[in-house]
């Protein structure tokens, strides 16, 4: 598990610079760059909304409710 997330983060990070080597001679390129960026964070953050409970919060609700 932990070497499929370096491999990922890694290939992440060659995918990042390919991006912004597409954008080096684009005039006012850098401002594409940062803006592509945080696509990737706004999604998460959207789909954040969408994640199910954990069973650790489930429990704690369970355990605050019936004392």
């Amino acid at each position: 598990m932990v070497v499929i997330n370096v491999v990922m983060i890694t290939f992440g990070q060659v995918i990042a610079y390919a991006i912004d080597q597409a954008f080096y001679h684009v005039a006012h390129g850098w401002k594409w760059m940062v803006g592509l960026g945080a696509v990737p964070a706004g999604l998460q953050l959207g789909f954040l909304f969408f994640l199910p409970e954990s069973r650790k919060s489930g429990w704690r609700k369970f355990v605050l409710l019936n004392g």
